[in-house]
């Protein structure tokens, strides 16, 4: 049984880890588009990556003047806390599922943007034509998928509202654990899909086989 004790709180981990995480994936975007820019290059591909980044900083506005970022809304919240600290609160609570609620709409968007990134990147850099239909296919699938989850997620619980205040709105909230499982599943099949198309592409270049292999190994940080 874990502790209630107030020590016992993962919220520093949190901010630090997302922090360090969103972070080292700002730089990297940032010098992307920098340099894009700087080239006169600046490719759709490279605007919805910028659109993932910040689908990535999701901020909660507080009053509309104070904006702090998600993470550190939720945490003030609950995140990271023993939900025995905070259930007996209904406000807070609920404005923690409601925190949580955008911040996993966020991470959708974030998530379908990043492919469709990757998708343009590989259109643009090849013009074998089956590569080019599956690539718009998978497009395709991404954007579809990314609807399908968001209605699951939104309307999971009827009325809406009762997904904030669980406990006094009457009504019936779904059981998405299988639903979850699935969609993991066909994120990671997608995932390495994306991964895997390029690598015959790569594989024939006349070029040094560490070229080669530098290649496949950059086209595979899409994975992380």
């Amino acid at each position: 049984m874990p502790s209630n004790d107030a020590d016992d709180s993962r919220v520093a981990s949190i901010i630090v880890c997302n922090t360090v995480v969103l972070a080292l994936a700002s730089i990297g975007a940032c010098g992307r588009v920098t340099a894009q820019i700087y080239m006169g290059r600046f490719d759709p591909d490279d605007g919805i990556r910028v659109c993932a980044m910040l689908y990535s900083h999701v901020e909660y506005v507080d009053a509309l003047v104070k904006l702090v970022s998600d993470i550190l809304a939720v945490t003030r919240y609950g995140y990271g806390r023993h939900f025995e600290l905070i259930q007996d609160d209904t406000e807070t609570v609920a404005t923690f599922l409601k925190l949580n609620f955008v911040t996993a709409i966020a991470y959708l968007i974030s998530l379908t943007t990043i492919k469709i990134s990757f998708c343009l990147l590989y259109l643009k850099v090849f013009s074998v034509t089956h590569l080019r239909c599956v690539y718009y296919l998978l497009i395709g699938f991404v954007i579809c998928e990314f609807i399908e989850e968001l209605f699951v997620f939104i309307f999971q619980c009827s009325p809406v509202n009762k997904y904030f205040y669980p406990a006094t709105i009457p009504g019936v909230c779904r059981d998405l654990y299988v639903f979850y499982y699935v969609s993991f599943a066909i994120k990671l099949v997608t995932d390495i899909v994306l991964f895997l198309l390029p690598i015959p592409q790569l594989l024939k270049l006349h070029a040094p086989i560490g070229v080669k292999t530098g290649l496949i190994v950059m086209f595979g940080l899409g994975l992380l």
